[in-house]
């Protein structure tokens, strides 16, 4: 019975004041933005060492000076973030990779200040600007009377080459804390702990990207009541779910994750993804329907879905009004 309570809303009062159906926007289409994971690698520890300290200043050498702030959706200044000018005392990192997008997910619990933060942030690059070799970025040849072939080129053919480092042109965040749903980051911590999200899977377990990508959506897809016939999600077994700090499991054999969906349809807006193939994993930030901006980050091991981690920040209602979830604010041991 309690994975029933998951989102289940006030279905009344859902479908009320339910806004009119946006357009879905999926942003994952950058497949000529392939970059390096240690590029990846070497961002996110940037992006850390600025959470840790509350200094962006520890992201000046990757971020473009055209770099945009989206935090719960809305786009805000450096200055007036809600955390990246806080020190959080970390508990909690996990990044993954998306080498295609050029483009990392990192999950974060911090147990203080206060009540403390749960974070999912993607990073993003820009697209490379390639010239040809031997020219500046205008298309002139930066030496005079510089010959192509001097270089190894036929006569007018044009090599490329990248001329400048990438940048990070925008930092995705869904920050979550008290009032968002079943927000208690001591819950989440505990849990999270208890779980192996090991990277690189073995072989035998590894997905491409194309299904993981589709084992996701079918997820999101099974909120959609007026399909004409059911998706079929691709369930591991067991499964188990983290929505904010409640654990929608007893760490048993027969666990599921397809039980508790609301009574009514949920649109997810505007989706941007990362997506890991080494580790099995694919992080999506949208808007969920009526309850507000959201992460959900999928584990999948050999094709099924193993775990999902959900937070979701409650636009307009403390908690979303969903019904109170059993030993949320009990002491969840060690």
């Amino acid at each position: 019975m309690k994975l029933l309570l998951v989102l289940l809303i006030s279905t009344t009062a859902a479908v009320a004041t339910a806004p009119a159906p946006a357009s879905v926007h999926h942003e994952d289409h950058h497949h000529h933005q392939s970059c390096d994971r240690a590029l990846l690698r070497e961002a996110t520890r940037r992006y850390i060492a600025a959470q840790s300290t509350g200094q962006i200043q520890w992201l000046s050498a990757l971020l473009s000076p055209n770099a945009t702030l989206v935090e719960n959706n809305a786009e805000v200044a450096f200055a007036n973030s809600l955390v990246l000018n806080k020190a959080l005392a970390l508990a909690h990192v996990r990044h993954i990779y998306d080498e295609v997008a050029c483009a990392s997910f990192s999950e974060l619990v911090s147990l203080s200040p206060g009540a403390g933060y749960q974070i999912g942030t993607q990073l993003r690059f820009d697209a490379p600007i390639h010239t040809p070799r031997g020219r500046d970025m205008t298309g002139k040849k930066e030496k005079e009377g510089e010959e192509e072939e001097k270089l190894g080129e036929n006569v007018g053919e044009e090599k490329w080459e990248k001329k400048r480092e990438r940048k990070i042109v925008k930092i995705d965040s869904i920050i979550t804390t008290t009032n968002s749903l079943y927000f208690n980051a001591t819950h989440a911590l505990h849990y999270i702990l208890l779980e192996d999200w090991s990277s690189p899977l073995p072989p035998h377990l590894l997905s491409s990207r194309t299904a993981l990508r589709a084992a996701a959506d079918a997820y999101y897809a099974s909120f959609d009541l007026s399909l004409p016939t059911p998706v079929t999600v691709p369930w591991g077994k067991p499964c188990d779910r983290l929505e904010g700090g409640a654990y929608m499991g007893q760490g048993l054999a027969n666990d599921t994750c397809d039980a508790g969906l609301p009574p009514f349809s949920v649109e997810m807006r505007e989706r941007r993804y990362v997506i890991d193939e080494r580790a099995g994993a694919v992080n999506i930030l949208s808007e969920f329907g009526i309850l507000g901006p959201d992460s959900h980050e999928f584990r999948v091991e050999g094709g099924k879905i193993r775990w999902i981690h959900a937070m979701t920040y409650c636009r307009g209602a403390v908690g979303c009004n969903a019904p109170e979830f059993p030993g949320l604010e009990e002491d969840v041991g060690w």
